[in-house]
C-alpha cells in the first residue's frame, strides 16, 4: 500500500462532511470497526461531495490559477481524536496553493452551498467579500446546477458540511431540498401523453417513452426518450401505478438549463394517468 500525504502543512481543507449523527464505532486492539458501510458515508453525502469537487474544479479553471487543483479524501482518524472518525474531505492540492488561496475558495464552496441550503448557521461568517463580482455571477451558475441536481429531492439522514476543519458550525443538509422555481431561467414546457418505463425514488428521476408530445412552440418531438425530475411522491405513485397497470401517463413538465447551458432539466409540473387504449381523448394545446 502506497502512503501520500498532503503537499501543503497548513489547513488547505475547503469542506469537510459527515453525517450528521456519530457512528457506531468499536476499537478492535488499535483499529476501528464500523457496524456497516453506511456509518462512514451517507449516499447523498456522497453525491454533494463529488458535485463539489467537479465545479470547485471548473472554478480553478476559470480563476486560471496556475499550480492548483482539487481532490477528495475519505478521511479516517483515531477514535479517540474525533465524534467522527470518517469524514470526506475537499482541498486544494499542488505547488501553488496558499492560505490566501483556500479562504478564497472557501467562500467560493458556501456561494454555491446557498443555493441548495439558504438558511445560514447564525455562527457561519459571511466571505463573499473574498470574491471579485465576476467570480461571484459565475459562482452563481455553479450553484444553479447544484441546486437543480438536489431540487425536491427529501434527504432523511442528514449530513454536515463544514468550511475547513476549524470551523465549528457549518452547514446541516437534511430534509425536503428547494424545489426549483419557474423564474429559474425556463426555457419553455413541453407535455403529451407517454408510457412509463423507469423510476428511481432515491435520485427524485423518471423515465419516460412518449408520442404525440408537443412544446410551448407547437413543434411535436415525436416518439422520444425522456428523463424528467421527479420531485412529488403522489407523482412517484401515480407512475408506479401506471406502469403496474401498464398504462401511460399524461404530463406537463418545465424544461430549464442548467449551470452553464450544458444540459436540460426537465421537472415534472403535472402528472395523471390514462387507460393504455385511449390515449386520443387528450389534445395538446
Amino acid at each position: 500500500m502506497t502512503m501520500q500525504g498532503p503537499s501543503v502543512t497548513f489547513d488547505a481543507s475547503i469542506l469537510v462532511l459527515h453525517p450528521l449523527s456519530a457512528p457506531q464505532v468499536f476499537n478492535a486492539e488499535g483499529a476501528l470497526e464500523f457496524e456497516e458501510e453506511g456509518a462512514l458515508v451517507l449516499p447523498v453525502q456522497k453525491q454533494l461531495k463529488d458535485a463539489m469537487v467537479r465545479v470547485l474544479s471548473e472554478f480553478a479553471a476559470f480563476r486560471k490559477t496556475p499550480a492548483v487543483a482539487v481532490e477528495s479524501r475519505l478521511r479516517v482518524e483515531s477514535q479517540d481524536e474525533s465524534e467522527f472518525p470518517a469524514t470526506h474531505v475537499v482541498r486544494l492540492v499542488g505547488m501553488g496553493v496558499t492560505s490566501a488561496e483556500v479562504m478564497v475558495f472557501r467562500a467560493a464552496a458556501q456561494l454555491i452551498l446557498s443555493s441548495l441550503v439558504p438558511q445560514r448557521s447564525l455562527a457561519e461568517p459571511d466571505m463573499g467579500y473574498l470574491l471579485q463580482e465576476n467570480e461571484k455571477c459565475f459562482l452563481c451558475e455553479l450553484g444553479d446546477g447544484i441546486a437543480a441536481k438536489f431540487a425536491g429531492k427529501s434527504i432523511t439522514q442528514g449530513f454536515v458540511v463544514k468550511f475547513g476543519n476549524a470551523d465549528l458550525h457549518g452547514v446541516s443538509v437534511q430534509g425536503s431540498m428547494p424545489a426549483l422555481a419557474l423564474e429559474q431561467g425556463a426555457s419553455g414546457t413541453l407535455e403529451g401523453v407517454g408510457k412509463p418505463i423507469g423510476f428511481n425514488e432515491e435520485k427524485s428521476t423518471a423515465i419516460l417513452r412518449f408520442t404525440g408530445a408537443a412544446n410551448d412552440d407547437g413543434l411535436s418531438l415525436g416518439r422520444e426518450r425522456l428523463e424528467v425530475l421527479c420531485h412529488n411522491l403522489d407523482f412517484l405513485r401515480t407512475l408506479a401505478q401506471a406502469y403496474a397497470n401498464r398504462n401511460l401517463v399524461k404530463f406537463k413538465a418545465i424544461r430549464q438549463p442548467e449551470a452553464r447551458k450544458k444540459r436540460s432539466v426537465i421537472t415534472l409540473l403535472e402528472l395523471s394517468e390514462v387507460a393504455a387504449n385511449n390515449p386520443d381523448q387528450f389534445q395538446l394545446e
